[in-house]
């Protein structure tokens, strides 16, 4: 009975991923918003990332499959998006440092059920990075990025510091949230000066 359940749901998950990958290409193909040389790659890049997906969710392969999945599946929406609006690969390329950041927050829950500092650290700093080189990159900032560097570099180490900040400061509530749930769980109650062993002596 679990096996023609497994399979069934295998099954399941092959026809959508198909589905979906054959309308994206189907569409590149019928609204030629994409040059020829460049409507299968970005199909290619999602349906390994489809594929990824598959065994972290369905078969409960390693977090990295997952990791894998969805940056590839990102990645590939991100080059279809850039040719249907205009963009250039030098323009476009920090977005996939968001990409990489948000991925990791969402492998982070899905293995630890909950954000933990090291890990909400390292994929918010690729958020931040991302971001700031979109700003210089689709041109927000009308400076150069190295004189913005050399200009602004010290705030830099401040964000880093604030982002170590919040990160400590997450880390201290979720330890005490989770102390607190133990001593419930174990009945415990406050030891009262009544209970005192030097007392009873």
């Amino acid at each position: 009975m679990k096996r023609r359940r497994s399979r069934s749901e295998d099954i399941l998950f092959i026809s959508a991923l198909a589905a979906v990958l054959a309308g994206v290409g189907l569409l590149l193909y019928t609204t030629a918003a994409v040059p020829v040389g460049d409507r299968l790659w970005p199909v290619l890049v999602m349906a390994v990332g489809g594929t990824l997906g598959y065994f972290a969710l369905v078969r409960g392969a390693s977090d990295y499959f997952f990791f894998g999945g969805i940056l590839f599946v990102l990645t590939g929406m991100l080059s279809i998006v850039s040719h249907l609006v205009g963009w250039t690969l030098r323009e476009a390329w920090p977005l996939v440092m968001v990409a990489s950041g948000a991925t990791g927050l969402l492998t982070g829950l899905r293995r630890w059920k909950r954000l933990r500092p090291g890990f909400m650290t390292t994929s918010l700093c690729f958020l931040f990075l991302g971001i700031v080189f979109s700003l210089f990159s689709f041109k927000f900032i009308d400076i150069s990025f190295r004189h913005f560097v050399v200009t602004w570099w010290p705030s830099l180490l401040i964000a880093g510091g604030l982002a170590l900040f919040a990160a400590y400061g997450y880390g201290r509530r979720s330890t005490t949230g989770r102390h607190g749930r133990d001593e419930s769980k174990g009945g415990g109650k406050p030891r009262s000066s009544d209970d005192d062993p030097a007392d009873e002596e």
